[in-house]
């Protein structure tokens, strides 16, 4: 029974390759993310490695505040009209971003805020970093959606993108732990054709 269990894990990470942050970043680089900025942590572990696993297509730039983070992703929409990403752990993390994004969303800059979240068994069970990021996000952003199976991540990504460009404002999406993690392959969307503001093009990004 034992080793008909450990053959079908075999089989299963044979088979898939990637996990969800690895379709979430391919997803984001596709449609034009070229840069996250952000502080690495136990809960954003799985995206930071998967922004690595680029080889530079989407570069991580370290700051030593997320605060930064989030004033640095803003003011590269400002500055360019594309959109850039900041990352914090959960709980404090998230909570250090808010400065910077209001700063976005008061300037109609295009922001993607990522966020760690403790791993969903652990949600609303007062857990170490817990918060709820859900209506801690809503005031400051134009979308803001947790990730909470395999099968959004394409979706939520791409949707995240959009709101952030064609409603020049904050797009968050929280990202459970276990989630990140989780084995999962998905075709990448393709840019073209899915953006409804003829002004946005492939070519610009």
């Amino acid at each position: 029974m034992l080793a008909e269990q450990v053959k079908e894990e075999k089989a299963t990470k044979k088979k898939s390759e990637h996990t969800v942050s690895d379709v979430l970043i391919s997803q984001l680089a596709e449609w034009g993310v070229k840069y996250v900025f952000g502080i690495p942590g136990t809960s954003t572990l799985g995206i930071v490695d998967a922004i690595r696993k680029t080889d530079g297509k989407v570069q991580y730039i370290q700051v030593r505040h997320e605060e930064t983070a989030a004033f640095m992703a803003s003011a590269y929409g400002k500055l360019t009209g594309h959109l850039a990403a900041c990352l914090g752990i959960s709980g404090p993390g998230a909570t250090n971003l808010v400065t910077g994004l209001y700063d976005a969303q008061l300037d109609h800059s295009p922001v993607l805020a990522l966020t760690g979240m403790v791993p969903r068994k652990m949600i609303g069970q007062g857990a170490i970093q817990e918060i709820d990021q859900q209506a801690f996000f809503e005031p400051v952003s134009v979308y803001n959606k947790t990730l909470m199976t395999e099968d959004q991540t394409t979706s939520l990504a791409t949707l995240a993108i959009k709101h952030a460009l064609l409603d020049q404002g904050v797009a968050h999406i929280g990202v459970p732990n276990d989630v990140q993690k989780l084995p999962y392959e998905a075709e990448i969307l393709p840019f073209e054709g899915r953006m409804p503001n003829l002004a946005y093009g492939s070519e610009d990004w």
